[in-house]
């Protein structure tokens, strides 16, 4: 009797590892998506005019305010509303007007779906800075976007049968301290 378990024990792992092996080497057919968009929008193009169009407004901080001189400081900006979670804004533009008159313009991207993005800056000059924030606008043409795993969302491809266009938005200058000294951020 146990000569005959043992066979069929055999048997049967001899039958689950073929099996197993088969499904490894099978052809998987995915499903194909056309029109997929990269998720990134694009300046309205010439001559397109938007489904929908979204009115947008634009947020800057920064902190430490005052920042000690060679010191880095934190600028965070975003619009409102958010988009989807399949998009993102390219070209957010920081102009950063030093003491001396200098500009550097800072251009990032923003997150998928929240609308914000930051960067650090390292305060090289002392005496008073400007910070303004650009949205320049963003262009979704209809299509398929991708969603990518992670956080709260499941993979998977969205589409959207419209277009969408988020108008231009900007903040006013703010002011920024750079001082001579550091700025103590430890709690204590």
């Amino acid at each position: 009797m146990r000569k005959l378990a043992s066979k069929i024990m055999k048997i049967a792992l001899i039958f689950l590892m073929t099996s197993v092996a088969i499904q490894a080497t099978s052809t998987v057919k995915a499903q194909t998506y056309k029109n997929v968009q990269e998720g990134g929008s694009v300046p309205l193009p010439s001559g397109i005019t938007p489904d929908l169009t979204v009115t947008t407004t634009a947020y800057l901080s920064f902190t430490p305010n005052p920042v000690g001189l060679g010191q880095k400081f934190l600028v965070n900006l975003w619009i409102t509303p958010p988009s989807h979670s399949t998009r993102y804004f390219k070209d957010y533009t920081v102009t950063i007007t030093k003491p001396d008159g200098t500009k550097d313009v800072i251009k990032v991207d923003s997150y998928r779906g929240d609308t914000t993005s930051w960067f650090e800056y390292t305060a090289d000059q002392i005496g008073a800075w400007r910070l303004k924030f650009d949205f320049l606008g963003g262009y979704f043409p209809a299509g398929n976007y991708t969603q990518y795993a992670g956080g709260f969302n499941v993979a998977g491809v969205f589409n959207f049968a419209q277009s969408c266009y988020y108008q231009p938005s900007s903040t006013m200058e703010q002011n920024l301290t750079v001082q001579k000294d550091i700025i103590d951020l430890s709690v204590n």
